[in-house]
């Protein structure tokens, strides 16, 4: 983005991680910051193991960062990467499923020096994301997954992501659409929330679970829960 900034030897210390490493793509720490320059809280990212399903479980437990900002990456690596330009929101993580799905000697790297200065402001596109938009690339991420046969292999990590990351952020946002569609709704819960609703606290069940039953009463029960977990 115009506003972000990169440190000055930001590409040195890449390059030189991908060389001694042998990585094909090598992810930095990053730091967001307001728009005074204030720090709000910065990324390291780590990974779970050196598998393509290691990183996809990373990934959906935002251990690794879903950006594609703040990286370096090999060329040929990025070039399985082709996106449909409908999407607004989450290309980001589409990208990053491709490349971890469809290259399968993979190797990421992470070093934690400070690479990407991410400004937040209250306006940004990130805010301002529609709840449909918001939506749609985790059916995408879902597709590819399926696809390439790694669905099963990182099944309760993409589980936690769809519901608690996506998810309850549509429903929050006042997401309507995928709400109407019983059969989506009802695979969701069957097949996802199911599967990571113990991992899950009291509070959470109980949001996720009235939506199914009342969207009206939910949406209320959200709000309120929203406004608390800002107050906090």
């Amino acid at each position: 983005d115009w506003d972000d900034y990169l440190e000055p030897n930001a590409i040195e210390l890449l390059y030189n991680s991908m060389i001694k490493d042998d990585g094909d793509i090598v992810v930095g720490a990053c730091v967001y910051e307001n728009e005074f320059g204030e720090r709000i809280t910065e990324w390291n990212s780590y990974l779970l193991g050196t598998s393509q399903a290691d990183y996809l479980k990373s990934m959906f437990r935002l251990q690794l960062q879903l950006n594609i900002w703040g990286r370096l990456i090999r060329r040929e690596i990025f070039d399985v990467v082709n996106i449909p330009d409908h999407f607004f929101g989450g290309e980001d993580i589409i990208a990053n499923t491709m490349m971890i799905c469809y290259n399968k000697n993979l190797k990421i790297r992470t070093i934690d020096n400070c690479i990407y200065h991410y400004l937040v402001r209250k306006e940004s596109l990130t805010n301002s994301i529609s709840p449909s938009e918001f939506m749609d690339y985790t059916v995408e991420v879902e597709k590819i997954l399926i696809e390439t046969n790694f669905e099963e292999l990182v099944m309760k990590e993409w589980a936690y992501y769809m519901i608690v990351s996506a998810w309850r952020k549509y429903l929050r946002k006042g997401g309507r659409r995928f709400l109407k569609d019983k059969v989506f709704v009802k695979n969701l819960y069957g097949k996802y929330f199911d599967l990571i609703k113990q991992d899950l606290d009291f509070f959470e069940r109980f949001e996720l679970f009235l939506f199914k039953l009342n969207p009206t009463i939910a949406r209320l029960v959200s709000r309120t829960l929203f406004k608390l977990s800002v107050l906090k």
